[in-house]
């Protein structure tokens, strides 16, 4: 059996440290069929690799698509993030987070495992000030999703911070989507 692809999609707005980062987690992921998708809108400060993996690709832009204008919010970024992925599943690669190197793997056991169109751990490490916390929520961040699914879905449009809960809810109502899954 092949590996399903895994695209892992980071955008960002000048937090090159933070995508430094995302690249070194996704260098150390034990999953090995996988993209990282680097979407970043800061034209001011085009990012570049610096050295050549096939496997990563930069984008540098910050005009929407569809429209021609400048993005308005997060979901118009991710939407057009997502056109240049060629995965079987979907990951987002928030720019602030930490991943373990198992990350994936677990993802796409627990999407394979389960036979639905995504996956996602009950609770996730959280950090707070002090200390790191397994916390519930959406943490969009966590979840494997089915590609086709996540173009059918898309992501709002409307207001940043909420560009994951279109498809998110629409997998949980429709039973695709387990947010109570103790198997991670």
């Amino acid at each position: 059996m092949v590996d399903k692809k895994v695209s892992f999609v980071c955008t960002s707005y000048r937090r090159f440290y933070c995508v430094k980062r995302i690249v070194a987690q996704y260098h150390a992921q034990t999953y090995t069929n996988k993209e990282l998708i680097i979407f970043n809108t800061d034209m001011e400060y085009p990012y570049e690799l610096g050295f050549d993996d096939p496997t990563i690709i930069v984008v540098n832009n910050d005009t929407n698509y569809l429209t021609g204008e400048k993005y308005k919010n997060r979901g118009e970024i991710c939407r057009d993030a997502v056109t240049h992925a060629t995965g079987d599943y979907f990951m987002l690669a928030d720019d602030d987070d930490i991943y373990l190197p198992y990350h994936i793997q677990q993802a796409v056991d627990g999407i394979t495992e389960n036979g639905k169109d995504a996956w996602k751990p009950r609770k996730s490490l959280f950090a707070t000030g002090d200390r790191l916390e397994f916390c519930q929520n959406t943490l969009e961040a966590s979840i494997i999703v089915k590609m086709d699914r996540i173009r059918e879905i898309g992501f709002r449009e409307d207001m940043t911070g909420y560009e994951g809960l279109s498809w998110y809810t629409k997998l949980r109502d429709e039973k695709q989507l387990d947010e109570y899954n103790e198997n991670y």
